[in-house]
């Protein structure tokens, strides 16, 4: 008897049923853990306003890499979280395992073979990070979230058997980059015993710092995972435009673009539209009178995206000419973004 069969029977024949922990849609999407930690916070109205505290200060690691460096889960005070090794449960107990921390609330984060799971239409063998926040034992399915077909974050299904085989032919996953998540469960919670709260004097720090290229201060901020190494080798803020440059000056070298620039243009983009709901935020609750500047930071997010497009169609075509047309806008929104935001210090 497969393990999730026997799991029903020791349930005594009770009503199956369906559990779907609360998410919403999340702001932003370029890495799936920060797009389903943001999903399971907004599930509460309050959050919204905290989370703009975060998402300002950016970083590259060896210019390249691109993250946020003020938020992360493991660092959160709306966040709990316990790591429990794989190895502890044997492969046919994981099931059964997962599903009991659905039902006690509990969301989960792993690593698996993408290569075992439908909704990436993959046929070679990946690791990648999964989130799970339902099930339904009726029609032994998990509910779960990832960046999926086109590396879109999505929602999705896979059956208890698939998820099994993901974990079980994991091969992988000794190579995943990610030294703390590989070979463990990690069980997620929101805590709401905290107030969340807007807090206007911390976006000023932060934006002043990303304009400067520094590190962020006081904060829950990324640096507590990082050896001295690391933080080394990272460009923060401003400086972090460099990165793109370097995407695009070794296409023109190599008559292509490096493996990772989709997702770093993009992030790039997404980084801009966040900003862009803050200032909106800040205009609507009185932070900020002038709203003529949400208007111009419109055109920051616009051509950030119009950068993305003309690479897009450069991976299409090869024509030289796009990139050319690329690295002048990534100059422009540069600029445009630098002077805007300047402006906005002075006025709030």
């Amino acid at each position: 008897m497969c393990s999730y069969n026997a799991y029903f029977y020791e349930r005594n024949k009770k009503t199956m049923s369906s559990v779907i922990l609360p998410k919403e849609e999340p702001f932003t999407t370029t890495f799936t853990i920060n797009a389903s930690i943001v999903s399971v916070l907004l599930s509460d109205d309050r959050m919204h306003k905290w989370l703009l505290n975060n998402f300002i200060q950016i970083n590259t690691f060896h210019n390249r890499y691109f993250d946020y460096y003020d938020f992360n889960f493991r660092n959160c005070p709306y966040i709990d979280y316990q790591r429990i090794r794989k190895a502890l449960l044997p492969d046919k107990e994981i099931i059964s395992f997962i599903i009991n921390a659905i039902e006690n609330g509990l969301y989960i984060c792993l690593v698996v073979n993408t290569k075992y799971i439908q909704a990436w239409n993959r046929t070679f063998d990946m690791a990648h990070e999964l989130f799970i926040y339902g099930c339904d034992t009726e029609k032994k399915i998990f509910y779960i979230s990832s960046n999926f077909k086109y590396g879109k974050y999505s929602n999705s299904t896979c059956s208890f058997l698939e998820l099994e085989n993901s974990i079980a032919m994991n091969a992988q996953e000794n190579d995943y980059w990610d030294k703390w998540l590989k070979n463990n469960l990690v069980l997620i919670s929101f805590d709401k015993s905290e107030k969340p709260k807007f807090y206007i004097d911390r976006v000023k720090n932060s934006i002043q710092d990303y304009l400067s290229g520094t590190q962020i201060k006081n904060w829950y901020v990324n640096q507590f995972l990082w050896s001295k190494e690391e933080i080394d080798n990272r460009a923060f803020g401003i400086d972090c435009y460099k990165a793109l440059h370097g995407y695009i000056d070794r296409a023109v070298d190599n008559h292509d673009l490096d493996f990772g620039w989709r997702q770093s243009f993009h992030f790039m983009w997404e980084h801009k539209k966040i900003m862009l709901t803050r200032i909106k935020y800040m205009i609507d609750n009185e932070y900020l009178e002038n709203f003529d500047i949400a208007d111009e930071y419109e055109y920051v997010v616009n051509h950030a995206q119009m950068s993305l497009s003309l690479l897009l169609k450069y991976s299409i075509c090869k024509d030289e000419k796009l990139l050319n047309r690329a690295e002048d806008m990534c100059r422009k929104v540069k600029a445009q973004e630098m002077d805007i935001l300047q402006r906005l210090l002075h006025e709030l």
